[in-house]
């Protein structure tokens, strides 16, 4: 045994101080002894890390140990030391309920001088401990090899449920839509995005469960069958790790905890389980981190949606989470008398331990460098105090006594984790809920909204919902709404697609839009959504127009599955949203068999919305390809819609096909591109006739809006807004008129028939010209020995915005009624113009558009 080891072992039986947590002597405990436990121990001689932000962060050095007797003397066995000669990672164990099973994912070792991309993949073991055999789930090892699958866990049903960025359903929509099978980047375009997904345990029937653009993280199976999980969100202001529940196939996403919440010292979540009292236990340390030091709380999410609310949207004087478990774990650099914890595992043998992995706090002996020695008060609060190594060994907690044992003492250079009890216990539920088995077919779901008014418990109808409700009054409604979904994009060393394909800015990414649905006079929605797709929606007005914020989390639906919502959420809402067990909606619904002011051809029954009524007599809908409805509650179901400002009317490419336009089906998208759907609409003839059928004018964008007139002479463009198609020079991959409509420019002027940047006296800030200075400082002066005034050029500030269609206010007022451009537009062109701003107004909706093609 090492000096430092056997004083540290010394440590342990004599304790350092009143404000640490009480080590019993190594008498053993009876109960503890008969519990079988499995556990990894690294290498931590290298520094080992940890990212959030990429949880396939490879850490070679691991192996996996089992433990037959919690006893301190209990023999190890390290079960993975023939499975590779070269170091390997083992991370995310977890063990079967009956404790016969343990699942693990597992990297192999580096292979020298490979690429990123043709290392080896992250895989999923099964260990059988009666057999004492470990074979890798997925034997095919093309299969096997196609994503890094991480964070393992045993079903109620034996099967294994796990994260991967394989992307197994999203791979297969590509398919669908005509594009490569890879594997989309999530939202901040950094790593591929990790999602459920769950097989058997022969490694057969891969399905993935969870659709989303950011990483799917911890997945653990609670008491109740339900499956929480931590997503890492980052899609415009929704950025960070949020706890969400789903059920095994997929169904009944929702949030549980933390849209609005901060975590405790700013740490980022790296475990979740939930301890045998129900509540869940998160594991806190820095979200990119070398550090092993990681607090544990428990999470009283029953009662709590965020820190300082409950779910039934009250406020909260206490926070969510308790105060530590043990003892505030001290962040890198500093110490702490109570040390440093690392892994907590509960005990389910309603005893009140649990499993914890804890190094002491010590420090160099200041009298003699080769001494370690137990931190003290004085010896803190020294600036000259140099920290010793962590020292991290395996105890078994004692929360009724605060007292802890050894189970494992610790080594210099080895860090215990992963650590799971092969008891056995309590399967948990199962909770597949059926299917409606004609939307299932259909590959289909379905989205029943009470009213779009409702917003976290608040009518926000004008004057209420009940009011509008009424077909026959006059009221500004929400007329529509849209669904859009993600383009999967894809790592750019895979697919070299150019990056000045999303336009102004990469903020909104890529985006297609699913299709619109109808909003009834009492805001309620129910439409057929297609399933596997993350989707998110928004609130149009009768131009088609976006006018709610952009919704930023992701919503899925399964094959066969109906969601009901009470209404909307606005992202700074702190109010509860989007819960499947809700409190009642503001939108009470029928209160007799008829729509009090509709055409009559729709009953109703006692409680069910106007959209509820719709989908019982005429049939539940499909999204339509555009904002355009009939007026069936004022006109009846026989009503037709005024296909005017539809986009089959365009004289230009639409990007609704025609088997769309005709048929629109769960695999219909419009996908929206500058250069082939926007940038023909400027060159478009525009010809203005008079009454005996002769030209007299033409609205031509480009006649006006070009640096040459008709004879080839300089001009200045109108408005300073050069509409040109041909290359900018500012980036030849986009078009002169996209970068005029998005980004600054310099106002122009015409000398002796050339056009050239205008220049302006620089002023101060008080109005005072600015004059050239030579490096030294001194003025330079003209040939007359003036001081020479500085010029600069005018910027012009863009014509559009990516805000969405309402934000450009001064765009819209050019095409209005009074506008100086009324009429210039029809209304499909209009149409596509504001659909196209909505959802970001990026230059092209695909990694793979060409101008070319």
């Amino acid at each position: 045994m090492s000096k430092l080891l056997k004083l540290f072992v010394l440590l342990l039986l004599t304790g350092c101080g009143s404000d640490v947590v009480e080590q019993q002597p190594q008498v053993q405990d009876p109960i503890a002894e008969e519990v079988p436990l499995a556990f990894v121990i690294r290498d931590s001689s290298e520094s080992v890390s940890f990212s959030i932000a990429d949880p396939t962060l490879f850490n070679p050095g691991a192996a996996l140990y089992l433990k037959k007797l919690a006893g301190v003397d209990a023999p190890l066995v390290n079960i993975s030391s023939t499975l590779f000669e070269q170091p390997i990672d083992i991370k995310h164990v977890s063990a079967s309920a009956d404790g016969n099973k343990l699942v693990f994912s597992l990297r192999a070792p580096e292979l020298e001088d490979a690429s990123d991309d043709m290392q080896p993949k992250w895989n999923i073991w099964l260990y059988d401990v009666v057999s004492d055999k470990a074979t890798k789930l997925i034997s095919d090892e093309l299969i096997a090899e196609e994503g890094d699958d991480l964070f393992p866990v045993f079903l109620p049903d034996g099967r294994i449920l796990f994260s991967s960025n394989r992307q197994q359903g999203n791979k297969a929509r590509l398919l669908d839509e005509g594009k490569p099978q890879y594997q989309a980047l999530s939202d901040n375009f950094r790593e591929k995005a990790l999602t459920l997904h769950v097989m058997e345990q022969d490694g057969s029937d891969i399905k993935q469960i969870s659709y989303s653009q950011g990483h799917d993280l911890y997945p653990h199976v609670l008491q109740n069958g339900k499956i929480a999980f931590v997503r890492y969100e980052h899609r415009g202001r929704n950025r960070g790790l949020h706890i969400y529940q789903i059920d095994s196939d997929g169904k009944q996403l929702e949030l549980v905890f933390g849209a609005h919440s901060d975590y405790p010292n700013e740490l980022a979540i790296a475990s979740l389980q939930q301890a045998p009292n129900g509540q869940l236990v998160i594991g806190l340390r820095g979200g990119d981190s070398e550090l092993p030091s990681t607090d544990f709380y428990y999470l009283d999410s029953e009662q709590y949606m965020d820190s300082g609310r409950f779910h039934d949207g009250n406020e909260a004087q206490q926070s969510a989470f308790s105060s530590s478990l043990f003892a505030v774990s001290p962040p890198e650099g500093e110490l702490a008398l109570t040390g440093k914890y690392h892994w907590f595992t509960p005990i389910f043998d309603e005893s009140q331990r649990s499993l914890v992995v804890w190094s002491q706090c010590q420090v160099i002996d200041p009298n003699n460098s080769d001494n370690v020695i137990p931190c003290t008060e004085a010896l803190l609060n020294d600036e000259n105090t140099q920290a010793a190594p962590d020292l991290f060994g395996l105890w078994i907690y004692d929360e009724t006594t605060k007292t802890q044992k050894p189970v494992v003492l610790a080594e210099q250079n080895k860090l215990i984790e992963e650590v799971v009890v092969l008891e056995s216990k309590n399967a948990a539920l199962e909770t597949e809920y059926p299917s409606d088995l004609s939307l299932q077919n259909e590959q289909m779901g379905s989205i029943h909204i009470r009213s779009v008014y409702d917003f976290s418990g608040e009518d926000t109808a004008n004057p209420n919902i009940t009011a509008i409700s009424d077909p026959s009054v006059n009221a500004e409604r929400v007329y529509a709404i849209r669904v859009i979904k993600p383009v999967s994009i894809p790592n750019r060393n895979e697919y070299n697609f150019s990056t000045a394909l999303f336009g102004r800015s990469s903020g909104q990414s890529m985006r297609d839009i699913l299709g619109y649905a109808p909003v009834a006079p009492d805001g309620s929605v129910y439409v057929k959504v297609p399933a596997d797709v993350p989707f998110s929606l928004e609130l149009l007005n009768r131009d088609g127009q976006r006018i709610s914020g952009r919704h930023e989390s992701w919503l899925q639906l399964k094959a066969g599955e109906t969601r009901t919502c009470n209404g909307c959420h606005q992202s700074t809402n702190e109010l509860p949203h989007g819960k499947v067990a809700q409190q009642n909606s503001v939108n009470l619904g029928a209160a007799s068999a008829s729509w009090v002011g509709s055409f009559g051809d729709i009953n109703a029954q006692i409680g069910e919305t106007m959209a509820q009524s719709f989908a019982r007599v005429v049939g539940l809908p499909t999204l339509s390809p555009e904002p355009i409805f009939p007026d069936v509650w004022r006109e009846g179901i026989a009503a037709e819609a005024d296909l005017t400002g539809s986009l089959v009317s365009l004289e230009t490419a639409s990007p609704l096909t025609d088997a769309c336009a005709q048929n629109w089906t769960n695999l219909c998208r419009l996908s929206i591109h500058f250069p082939e759907h926007i940038a023909p609409l400027f060159a478009l003839s525009r010809p203005q006739l008079d009454a005996n059928g002769d030209e007299v004018a033409n609205f031509r964008c480009l006649n006006c809006h070009i640096t040459s007139d008709e004879n080839g002479d300089a001009q200045i463009p109108a408005a300073q807004l050069d509409l040109s198609l041909s290359p900018s020079n500012e980036n030849n991959q986009h078009a002169i008129a996209y970068r005029e409509l998005f980004f600054n420019d310099n106002e122009q002027e015409l000398v002796d028939g050339i056009l050239i940047d205008k220049l302006v006296d620089r002023l101060d800030e008080n109005g005072n010209p600015v004059y050239l200075v030579d490096e030294d400082g001194n003025l330079i002066l003209d040939e007359d020995g003036n001081p020479i005034i500085e010029q600069v050029t005018v910027t012009i500030r863009p014509a559009l915005s990516v805000a969405g269609a309402a934000a450009n206010t001064r765009f819209n007022t050019l095409f209005a009624a009074a506008g100086s451009h009324a009429n210039y537009l029809s209304e499909a062109e209009k149409s596509l113009l504001w659909q196209w701003l909505d959802i970001g107004a990026q230059y092209a909706n695909s990694p793979f558009y060409s101008e070319e093609e």
